[in-house]
């Protein structure tokens, strides 16, 4: 036993002061992407930011929707993660179309899904944004917010179907008519009652303490707070004895203060460690599983609700939707959403049952989630693109071609989707994550559909993301190259091997040695 102590305790200490700054780091971001609604007005200047997160060509998710307006000529808009574009000259140059009361950071600003819309005889345009939904009179120039029950706040899909209009946010549907606004929530119904959370949710809610609500998050806020306390006190811890020793030597004894610290620092990083050493084994081993390669582990993954002691919304749609769609040739509701892909049918169109798509859709969801009166689907993600024509009952690759492809979605395909449109000369394109929009089909110049120079040049990243890309590691990405996707699961078990190892050194300190 006492050999393993003294093995124990070596890699206790040597491992924990290798980590002690990324443990920092992480604890420190982490407590603020708990809470975006604190850091959510701050933003990130270019200048600042590695290369690979510089905006060219619609990259980046800028460009999601391209709407042309059917009441006056020439006149486009675009919407995506940089907010609202408009073109006067038919697709040509495009301006920011911010002004009014339309989100101003970064981060509200993101903005998935646009409709235009007829009312009265004049012409709207709709924006569902992370701050909720905007509406715009063509011609005035002036966005207005337009309040939701629930104060639901992320939109991720807007859609017209027989003169009423579908909101969808992340856990819920409104519907109005669109010539008098007059939201109502619409209760979304699964046939399946059981809830299930996939395993890739689990892990994440245990992650961050989502899992028991805004009090689980300040639980684990303060873990994250004992995390720095337990880092930078072991480095004191190391540095003092040291420090001690010189000082003696020159004749000069220690500060009262100095030794304080120390008996602080000493005290409490044995009793908050072994305190908190279940919750930080979690965090530990919850983050090993959410990058690859050990995400590849838990991705089909799912268990029962009644296994889970949490607070968990009676809605079972809560915090899940994706993406969604109306299917006109079936009268029916498409939903992707992180517990797979639901249908309704035609009889009951808000309730629901799982369904199987027979196309890849990645595992962060889908970014085009289209359909057609023909009754073509279009479904996009960073799988790919394809399209389901369900009156030929065929399936098509809209970028490589041919209908010859894997369902695999456990890595990225070349083509990372984040857009798609045809405008009204039957050009169809693509917006990818890193080289931005691409034709797949027509002759259309390459004139058309060129991002602004003045949004390239002050591209800005919420301070939100930024942490984010910090804290999953891809920020690294442009230091040390594809190396980056090592980092989470390296240091994830490494901080695994100090929450072991200090709980093994207390339990042999206090029990067997006694």
């Amino acid at each position: 036993m006492k050999w393993i102590f003294k093995i124990s305790k070596f890699l206790h200490k040597w491992v924990g002061l290798v980590l002690a700054a990324f443990l920092v780091w992480m604890s420190i971001s982490g407590i603020l992407l708990n809470h975006p609604d604190l850091i959510s007005n701050i933003d990130v200047a270019k200048i600042l930011l590695p290369e690979q997160y510089h905006v060219e060509n619609w990259s980046r998710s800028s460009l999601i929707n391209l709407l042309s307006s059917k009441k006056q000529e020439n006149i486009k808009f675009i919407g995506g993660y940089q907010g609202v574009f408009i073109s006067n000259d038919d697709g040509y140059n495009f301006k920011e179309f911010m002004q009014g009361e339309f989100p101003s950071s970064a981060y509200y600003r993101k903005t998935k899904s646009i409709l235009l819309i007829e009312k009265n005889e004049k012409e709207y345009l709709l924006a569902g944004t992370y701050n909720g939904l905007y509406e715009l009179e063509l011609g005035k120039n002036y966005w207005k917010k337009i309040n939701l029950p629930d104060n639901d706040l992320r939109i991720v899909k807007l859609i017209e179907y027989k003169d009423k209009i579908y909101v969808f946010s992340e856990s819920d549907c409104f519907i109005s008519d669109k010539t008098n606004y007059n939201f109502k929530l619409q209760k979304l119904e699964k046939a399946e009652k059981e809830k299930y959370l996939t395993l890739l949710e689990l892990f994440f809610e245990l992650h961050n303490g989502e899992l028991w609500g805004i009090s689980g998050k300040l639980i684990w806020d303060a873990a994250g707070l004992v995390i720095i306390f337990l880092s930078i006190g072991a480095v004191y811890i190391w540095i003092f004895p040291g420090r001690k020793r010189k000082l003696r030597k020159k004749g000069i004894s220690v500060s009262d203060n100095s030794k304080k610290i120390f008996k602080v620092f000493y005290k409490y990083h044995l009793k908050l460690g072994i305190w908190l050493a279940l919750i930080l084994f979690i965090i530990a081993f919850t983050g090993l599983f959410l990058r690859p390669p050990f995400i590849a582990v838990i991705m089909d993954g799912k268990v029962s609700s009644k296994m889970i002691p949490s607070i968990l919304s009676d809605n079972l749609f809560h915090n899940r939707i994706r993406n969604a769609m109306i299917d006109k040739l079936n009268n029916r509701i498409v939903i992707d959403a992180k517990d797979g892909v639901w249908t309704s049918d035609s009889s009951n169109l808000f309730e629901f049952r799982e369904a199987a798509i027979p196309v890849p859709i990645f595992a962060m969801g889908a970014t085009v989630f289209e359909s057609d009166t023909n009754g073509n689907l279009y479904i996009g993600s960073f799988a790919g693109l394809y399209k389901i024509d369900q009156k030929a009952l065929m399936l098509y690759d809209m970028i490589n071609g041919g209908n010859n492809f894997s369902t695999n979605i456990s890595r990225p395909s070349e083509n990372l989707v984040t857009g798609y449109f045809k405008d009204e000369y039957d050009n169809e394109y693509i917006s990818t994550h890193y080289l931005g929009l691409q034709q797949i089909s027509g002759t259309e110049s390459k004139m058309r559909y060129i991002m602004p120079q003045s949004s390239m040049d002050n591209y800005k990243l919420s301070l939100w993301n930024y942490l984010f890309e910090i804290h999953n590691a891809r920020i690294f990405a442009d230091w040390i190259g594809n190396f980056y996707i090592l980092v989470i699961p390296l240091s994830s078990l490494m901080f695994l091997l100090i929450i072991i190892s200090g709980t093994w050194d207390w339990i042999y300190k206090r029990l067997i040695k006694k």
